[in-house]
């Protein structure tokens, strides 16, 4: 998913008018520059980039008798006329179909792009006698896309001839691939970053299907909260050196229980930093890799053999076996959640982290309560989450990752995905607000001089 950059952190200038002025040809531009500026400022502020209508590719057939200019004419593409605008807020206008011939001789099967840019018509020649000049475009064939790039369609080729897609939900190799362009909507507020923590053997099933559930949880937050959006590239970051932790703006790192006791003490310090500059840290159990997942059945079996006696008289005695013996289950899982939340525990004062908060997750909490709103942790599976927060670390004994993507085998309502959904979101959309709020009380590095800028802030005469 490409991230587009946010508008640069720089004041206008514009042309101060007096009477009498000259107007020469450098004062004429600097007008004109001021207005696009603004203008390019306004959408990209506003609006992502990306297609406002038209810009479709097809394919054109004929033969090479026709047009003796194009050698290959089994390469030779049609852009339909259309708009777009770019990350810079340049406006793209395309009004007449364009031919384009694809360059590329790939001898194994690689995606190719086929993007447009804008040209400022500055960077041009032109007629010194021409009084107007036309801003324009340039179509593109690449095999990575830059920001500046407003993606058309891209196509898996091998060198072979390009045909349409039979179906376009599903292009097969060699045909056009309109999935991936970008249309014009409002500008999100970020864009959330995850990364997991896994083995030096990233083959791992269970590890893999942590990603494929993150993944799908990250798709699903354009739908669901379209002020957001989700990068779906999860990174991955070896427990051994932490490597990579501090190189990007995670709103969210993701760690199974499990490699708790595996993470190396050296890379440790890294996790620190990660913390303190409002990261946070995800770690997950799963019920079922836990001697909860027995005791919960159990507690179960006892709950539906109390509710099979009834009210008779005669099964006091046995009521009340039943009762103790439900109590004692109760001890036993608070005893086995305190054990987890203890290797929690270990783990801070390991990396000299102070936990702040009590830990339990009140109904006022922000992962309860924004984005979507909870009364309480959902039960997935007939298993209760458990969760705890400590500021930059929180703690889930659940099977969330398992409701975040749709498989057969768990035969998973929809209102469970959705609501295993939400929380995922809310849990995201906290690391992010964390972080945001973490970062905004920093001040600049020591040393750094303030910048010098034209603020009134000090030519302001205080009331008396």
């Amino acid at each position: 998913m490409q991230i587009f950059p946010t508008p640069s952190i720089h004041p206008f200038e514009r042309l101060q008018v007096s009477e009498g002025l000259l107007i020469t040809t450098e004062r004429w531009q600097q007008t004109q520059r001021y207005h696009r500026q603004r203008q390019n400022f306004q959408f990209q502020a506003l609006y992502q980039p990306g297609i406002v209508c038209g810009l479709g590719v097809s394919i054109i057939s004929r033969n090479a008798d026709d047009n003796i200019r194009y050698q290959d004419t089994k390469k030779l593409l049609q852009i339909q006329p259309g708009i777009a605008i770019d990350a810079n807020g340049n406006p793209i206008i395309v009004p007449k179909p364009e031919v384009f011939q694809l360059r590329s001789t790939p001898t194994e099967a690689e995606v190719v792009y086929l993007v447009v840019n804008y040209v400022d018509p500055d960077e041009l020649r032109s007629p010194p006698e021409q009084n107007s000049i036309q801003e324009t475009f340039r179509i593109i064939e690449k095999n990575a896309l830059a920001p500046e790039d407003v993606e058309l369609c891209r196509i898996l080729f091998d060198g072979t001839d390009i045909s349409l897609a039979a179906d376009p939900y599903f292009p097969e190799p060699n045909t056009l691939d309109h999935r991936h362009r970008l249309p014009i909507r409002q500008r999100p507020q970020t864009t959330l970053q995850v990364a997991q923590i896994v083995a030096e053997q990233p083959d791992q099933v269970s590890s893999k299907s942590v990603q494929k559930s993150l993944r799908r949880l990250l798709e699903s937050v354009d739908s669901l909260l379209p002020t957001l959006q989700g990068d779906t590239d999860i990174h991955r970051i070896d427990r051994t050196s932490l490597a990579g932790i501090d190189h990007r703006p995670y709103d969210l790192i993701y760690c199974d229980y499990e490699q708790l006791p595996h993470l190396a003490a050296a890379a440790l310090p890294r996790l620190k930093n990660y913390l303190e500059t409002g990261g946070l840290l995800c770690i997950n159990t799963d019920i079922a890799s836990t001697r909860l997942n027995e005791l919960y059945t159990v507690r179960q079996e006892l709950l539906v053999a109390l509710d099979d006696l009834g009210d008779f008289t005669d099964t006091d005695t046995m009521q009340q076996q039943l009762l103790s013996e439900v109590d004692a289950t109760e001890t036993e899982i608070a005893s086995s959640i305190r054990e987890i939340c203890q290797s929690v525990f270990d783990l801070t004062l390991q990396i000299d982290y102070p936990l702040t908060g009590r830990g339990k997750i009140d109904s006022d909490h922000p992962l309860l309560t924004y984005p979507f709103l909870f009364g309480q942790l959902p039960t997935l599976k007939a298993r209760p989450i458990h969760g705890f927060c400590w500021g930059g670390i929180v703690l889930l004994i659940s099977n969330l990752p398992q409701a975040w993507r749709a498989d057969p085998a768990l035969k998973l309502s929809r209102n469970t995905i959705r609501a295993a959904q939400e929380l995922g979101i809310n849990l995201m959309h906290y690391g992010w607000r964390r972080r945001q709020l973490t970062q905004l009380q920093k001040s600049q590095r020591p040393g750094t001089p303030p910048p010098v800028s034209p603020s009134l802030t000090r030519q302001v005469t205080p009331a008396v």
